[in-house]
């Protein structure tokens, strides 16, 4: 199964050693344990962001504050492709960024301030940020207190993230480590929790509990899949 991504593919890899608090690079750092993030996969995860930035700050309604805020945080982002990009030392035919080295740790950490900035604007724009909730958090949601919305956004960035990875793996002739049965379940689920609502307060009750439902499946579905990734 293809998807285009616009991925740069190249045999290069950014090592992660330590735990991350963003949900994107906890994910990958979780799929790929030993041999690190490959760097094709790191810089489309900026390039996406920098694609949704610019999704949500093209509106002419904006401030000059909002917008230059925009333009200030595009700047880093980019800044972050290029220096991915250019980061590496070569060694056994392939280049790798490892964080043992201080500037690998400033790469990551650069990543996480700018995002965690944009983050704190994002509320002032009614926009939903899932950031925060990595593969180990996701068992602590309280689904009674968090908005559909936000639910259906982390099964959405999670679904974006495995199409990258299946991008990837593809163009490696890696097709099989991708368990296909539950990405399809992942967009069934997507779609179950979009259709969820209820008119009056009985049914908005159950509605709830059924929400309970996706999420307990959620949290499975991701486990289960990452088990079958580093299986193959």
């Amino acid at each position: 199964m293809k998807y285009s991504t616009g991925l740069i593919f190249m045999v290069t890899l950014i090592n992660v050693s330590i735990c991350s608090s963003m949900r994107e690079l906890d994910f990958m750092k979780s799929l790929y344990p030993y041999t690190g993030i490959p760097k094709p996969i790191f810089i489309t995860l900026v390039n996406r962001r920098i694609y949704q930035l610019n999704s949500e700050c093209k509106n002419e309604t904006l401030s000059d504050a909002t917008k230059a805020f925009c333009e200030s945080t595009d700047k880093s982002l980019s800044l972050l492709v290029n220096w991915a990009t250019s980061k590496g030392t070569k060694g056994n035919n392939q280049t790798v960024v490892s964080l043992r080295d201080e500037e690998s740790l400033d790469l990551f950490e650069f990543y996480e301030q700018t995002v965690e900035i944009l983050n704190k604007v994002y509320p002032h724009l009614n926009i939903a940020s899932v950031d925060d909730y990595s593969t180990n958090s996701l068992a602590s949601i309280d689904i009674y207190h968090f908005p559909k919305n936000k639910f259906q956004a982390l099964i959405d960035a999670y679904i974006g993230d495995i199409i990258l990875v299946c991008d990837y793996e593809e163009s490696n002739g890696n097709s099989k480590r991708i368990n296909m049965e539950i990405f399809d379940s992942l967009t069934s689920l997507s779609k179950e929790v979009q259709n969820l609502s209820g008119n009056y307060w009985i049914d908005q009750h159950i509605a709830l509990r059924a929400l309970d439902q996706c999420l307990k499946r959620f949290a499975i579905l991701i486990k289960l899949f990452r088990r079958d990734f580093l299986k193959n």
